[in-house]
């Protein structure tokens, strides 16, 4: 799963792309899921379902549905971890939502005991479906604390968004997945202001490509605190070649090795500067991950890992170690349920903790989905 540290409160705008209004705020105005209805009453395994025609897409010309694996016109995925037996679980939910054009507009993380623990990000589009601001929120602020605003000026290009990090992670969070793809198309050039109480970022990144095709990040970062005076501001600049293979990023000194990619544009392998692998499998629904090796590259990092999926390309196992005694802990995916499009709305899943190995629990991961039309 790949996360971003988000921040939430209210902000109203129209999107370029769909024409949607959407507001930034929290507020929990999604109604709790009934344990006893079954969207899986009517559902189709789509192992039985035709192949979808943006199967055969290039991943970057897909829409945020068609990455996440959707079959339909999904407009809202609601997440729920609950008991076996269909019961809330914890107090809290995700909800991701989604315009008629399939692109992704607002994410949210809730907490129905305190919104001050409710976080938000908003998503607008130019008139050519490319997204165009980011807006994040924390909890009941009026204002977004962090505002990205993209430039578009690299036509037909696949720009690496980050010179470090090309596995589809560029932003992490605890509370919501958020997998901003590391290949945009066209991108030449993004300013983000970040307001973190009493402390400031401004950020400035330029993406230019030589004659041999070879892409040069520019990036400019401005910092300052409310308790220091203007002579304290700090800024840094750093240049960061990327070397490109047949159109797709393949090596950055110091931080990426090598890589390479399938032919639909997912990634294949990526070798880190240090030794650190991960792979992928070759598949047309999404982005499966495979294994990695190379030791922790942070806090409660596996040593090693290797995922498992069905016929569907559904997840069911994760085997890793996370120590050096190369102890394997087991985290495993069953009994999936399907709706009337294909699309999963529930499944077991058992974990066994980091920290405590040989004890599991099991829960079941419940998605509410809806769609545009019905």
């Amino acid at each position: 799963m790949r996360t971003l540290r988000i921040l939430t409160s209210v902000l109203f705008m129209v999107l370029a792309c769909g024409c949607v209004k959407i507001n930034g705020n929290t507020t929990d105005d999604d109604p709790v899921p009934d344990i006893n209805d079954d969207p899986s009453k009517d559902g189709v395994d789509p192992s039985t379902l035709p192949a979808e025609d943006w199967f055969t897409v290039n991943y970057l010309n897909r829409t945020d549905v068609q990455r996440a694996g959707f079959r339909g016109p999904v407009k809202s995925v609601r997440m729920d971890l609950c008991y076996v037996n269909g019961g809330p679980r914890y107090n809290y939910h995700t909800v991701n939502e989604y315009n008629e054009a399939g692109m992704l507009v607002r994410m949210r993380y809730i907490n129905s005991d305190d919104d001050s623990y409710n976080k938000t990000v908003t998503f607008a589009y130019d008139s050519k479906g490319r997204r165009s601001v980011m807006n994040f929120y924390y909890g009941e602020e009026e204002r977004p604390s962090k505002v990205y605003n993209f430039v578009y000026n690299n036509p037909g290009k696949r720009v690496a968004f980050s010179w470090y990090d090309w596995a589809g992670e560029s932003y992490r969070d605890t509370d919501i997945d958020i997998s901003l793809d590391v290949l945009w198309l066209d991108l030449s050039s993004y300013h983000a202001e970040i307001d973190e109480g009493d402390s400031h970022r401004v950020e400035d990144r330029t993406y230019t490509f030589d004659d041999d095709g070879n892409l040069t990040i520019h990036d400019r970062e401005v910092y300052w605190n409310d308790w220091d005076s203007e002579e304290t501001v700090s800024t840094q600049k750093n240049d960061y070649l990327i070397v490109y293979s047949n159109g797709y990023p393949y090596s950055c000194e110091n931080y990426i090795e090598s890589a390479s990619w399938h032919m639909n544009g997912m990634p294949a392998k990526i070798h880190k500067v240090g030794g650190y692998i991960s792979t992928w499998y070759e598949n047309s629904n999404w982005v499966c991950k495979k294994s990695y090796i190379g030791g922790p590259e942070g806090m409660l990092s596996p040593y090693w890992e290797e995922y498992t999926y069905d016929d569907n390309w559904d997840l069911v196992e994760r085997e890793a170690s996370f120590s050096d005694n190369n102890y394997i802990h087991h985290f495993t995916w069953t009994d999936y349920a399907y709706d009337k499009h294909g699309n999963w709305v529930r499944r077991n899943y058992t974990c066994e903790p980091i920290l405590q190995p040989g004890t599991f629990s099991t829960d079941m991961e419940r998605r509410t989905i809806d769609y545009w039309g019905e």
